[in-house]
């Protein structure tokens, strides 16, 4: 009984299942930041085409109002700046510093993964956008189980 519990002990405190567990934790690590990035990156793509089709009305033109302020406020400063530099040269690399200053101080300091921040933030951000598993729940709940009452 004994000399069978102590091989399974000098098993266990060997190196090689040490490295098997290391080995196991680093797998599980990498996995799970796989997890999070495809999550992410599905929950993005989902989000963004629900936004931009219409599925969610409410949210789709409140989106499109806010593109469109967006668009007549650089409209604006557009005609503004024509006005002050017909050339351009001084407002476009105006707009240039401004451009690159914002993207340097929008990338966190010491990620590498700033592409996966950005899309984590729109998931955060547009919450109140269906992704497609929502979607199939509203359809559901509308259009099927209001047949089978």
């Amino acid at each position: 009984g004994d000399h069978g519990r102590s091989a399974v002990d000098a098993v266990v405190a060997s190196p090689v299942s040490s490295k098997r567990e290391r080995a196991e934790a680093e797998l599980r690590k990498f996995l799970g930041e796989t997890e999070r990035f495809f999550a992410a990156a599905a929950g993005f793509a989902e989000r963004l085409q629900n936004l931009l089709t219409f599925a969610d009305v409410a949210a789709s033109a409140a989106f499109f109002a806010v593109l469109g302020l967006l668009a007549a406020a650089l409209t604006f400063s557009l005609l503004l700046a024509t006005l002050f530099d017909p050339s351009h040269c001084f407002i476009c690399g105006l707009y240039g510093a401004v451009g690159l200053l914002s993207y340097s101080r929008a990338a966190p300091k010491g990620s590498g993964s700033s592409s996966q921040s950005w899309k984590q933030a729109f998931n955060e951000v547009f919450a109140c956008v269906p992704d497609d598993v929502q979607m199939l729940h509203r359809f559901v709940a509308t259009r099927i189980q209001c047949e089978e009452v």
